[in-house]
């Protein structure tokens, strides 16, 4: 077995939500491997660690809604796999636009992973809401959020202690999630034994 980490869709089952493909109390037909997971706030994505056989990988990676990175996470995608992160990660709200070839697969995961932990302050302000969804995209501004969203999101970022007056009423939500990669720094992030 090894540890591999996926990108894939959440599902919404009864009071709770898990990852689409993993086996959890409320998910009683994924895999049942242990794994760790992070979902993308409320919004229905995951970044998950499973340990896997290489049966249970190529059938994980099988699935069209499921994006599956190279076990070397030192290794750096080359175009074509550019377009493919990039064009996953905004099909879910995640901006991408900074995905490149000169990135490793780790420094893509872990920029993506503090996204998704502003996300997740987010839903915890927020609540069982999306922000996404309706006329809510990436492009929209701050000032065009309804007012509790546009605050819950600064609240969410300055919860982390971070300094939020660069980002104006002007400012896009990409604008606000990528403001987390720079804000983040160097601390890093973890899933399961994988550290970002």
């Amino acid at each position: 077995m090894a540890t591999r980490i996926y990108l894939m869709p959440m599902l919404e089952v009864g009071n709770g939500r898990a990852p689409k493909y993993m086996a959890s109390p409320i998910n009683q037909t994924g895999l049942a491997v242990r794994w760790s997971g992070m979902d993308f706030g409320y919004e229905p994505l995951a970044l998950v660690a499973a340990d896997v056989t290489p049966a249970q990988h190529t059938a994980l990676a099988a699935n069209a809604d499921v994006l599956a990175v190279p076990v070397d996470l030192q290794s750096s995608p080359g175009v074509g796999a550019v377009t493919t992160i990039q064009t996953y990660l905004e099909s879910y709200n995640v901006p991408a636009d900074w995905v490149n070839t000169t990135l490793t697969y780790a420094q893509i995961l872990k920029r993506a992973s503090v996204m998704f932990q502003l996300a997740q302050r987010l839903h915890g302000i927020l609540g069982n809401v999306r922000l996404f969804g309706g006329a809510v995209t990436l492009s929209s501004t701050l000032a065009s959020l309804p007012a509790s969203a546009r605050q819950s999101l600064l609240d969410a970022a300055a919860s982390f202690g971070w300094d939020t007056s660069s980002l104006a009423g002007a400012s896009t939500v990409r604008e606000a999630l990528k403001f987390a990669i720079g804000a983040w720094g160097i601390k890093p992030v973890q899933l399961m034994d994988v550290v970002l």
